[in-house]
């Protein structure tokens, strides 16, 4: 049982990090579409700023 419930909560922490992901590459999209000012990555915290070029990149692709 302790197995099983460690495989499930595997899972539900895969199905999150696949939210975000998806959450992620909408509001790079957002943003491209807003025509944000360049100043604005500036003060985004790094992590975030690599998620965005991250997310930015899959759509790329995505529509090509």
């Amino acid at each position: 049982d302790a197995i099983a419930a460690n495989i499930s909560r595997a899972e539900q922490k895969k199905r999150s990090r696949i939210v975000c992901r998806t959450h992620g590459v909408g509001s790079a999209h957002h943003a491209r579409s807003d025509r944000v000012p360049v100043s604005a990555p500036i003060v985004v915290p790094q992590g975030l700023a690599l998620l965005l070029v991250d997310a930015t990149t899959q759509t790329e692709s995505d529509d090509a």
